[in-house]
């Protein structure tokens, strides 16, 4: 169950959903700063200054993203999708084709 695909055009359920993928682009980001703190942790030589850079990277991306995300849903409203593939959608008018 999906509570985004269920309901997008409730906004919570929207927000919830990309709130919940910046936590764990966070959580992630924290980890590789955690293991970049401990070398000791890693095999030796694995902590090149390009592969750190490349890692913290890596990890700001998912977090970027859902934030970019967040800021287009408070933009751009949902009215109405289609629920199956026969559906018209929300663009569809019956009445201007007569």
């Amino acid at each position: 169950m999906s509570l985004s695909g269920d309901y997008p055009e409730v906004e919570e359920t929207v927000l919830l959903f990309h709130l919940n993928l910046f936590l764990l682009g966070v959580i992630y980001c924290f980890q590789w700063l955690y293991l970049i703190r401990r070398p000791a942790l890693l095999e030796p030589g694995v902590l090149d200054a390009w592969i750190i850079r490349k890692g913290i990277l890596r990890s700001l991306v998912v977090p970027g993203v859902s934030l970019l995300a967040i800021r287009i849903s408070f933009v751009v409203r949902v009215t109405r999708l289609p629920k199956r593939p026969g559906d018209p959608g929300p663009f569809y008018q019956p009445d201007a084709c007569r």
